[in-house]
């Protein structure tokens, strides 16, 4: 199948930015230095290092 020599359109489908988020900006920029910052055990979680696991019960304390 041969496609028209013509310039295809730019599809913008899906979410804008920002849009369907969970937390504020400030929520995020404050996780985002903890996890860079800190090791989980240095916040009193049961893993060394940063995984899905880590990740995903951190919130919940």
């Amino acid at each position: 199948m041969k496609l028209p020599s013509k310039k295809l359109g730019v599809n913008h489908g899906g979410r804008k930015i920002g849009e369907g988020r969970h937390l504020e900006l400030s929520q995020e920029k404050r996780i985002c230095r903890l996890i860079n910052d800190k090791l989980p055990d240095q916040l009193k979680l049961d893993y060394a290092l940063w995984t899905r696991n880590a990740f995903a019960i951190w919130p919940s304390y």
